[in-house]
């Protein structure tokens, strides 16, 4: 199946999709580790900034409030990547398809197989 992928017509195509796809769950994959751990940090009641240092002094208690803030930069990181990727993979698919349309009105020439040798 694979082997015979590269001799299509559209397995520049394949390749710029494929690509595209992957970039969309590496960025993704990201975002969930860094909310993995985000939460984890947060929400730890035994490791945690407030349970540690939350008594020693008034500035100390606000320091939950701290966490929090940290905590919501990372989901707001987590949510501007995932846009940003969905943006771009949008971008990419859009200008490939493009870029097919005026290949195939063109009629060009850019639309055989590649040739690996």
């Amino acid at each position: 199946m694979f082997s015979t992928i590269f001799e299509t017509t559209w397995a520049p195509v394949y390749l710029v999709y494929f690509g595209n796809v992957i970039c969309v769950v590496m960025a993704l994959a990201a975002v969930g580790y860094v909310m993995v751990h985000a939460i984890d940090a947060t929400v730890s009641f035994s490791s945690g900034l407030y349970y540690n240092y939350g008594k020693i002094s008034d500035w100390a208690n606000q320091i939950a409030t701290l966490e929090f803030v940290v905590f919501f930069l990372y989901v707001f990181y987590g949510v501007l990547v995932t846009l940003f990727s969905f943006l771009g993979a949008g971008t990419v698919w859009d200008a490939m398809n493009a870029r097919l349309m005026e290949i195939e009105a063109n009629k060009t020439g850019l639309e055989t197989p590649l040739q690996w040798s």
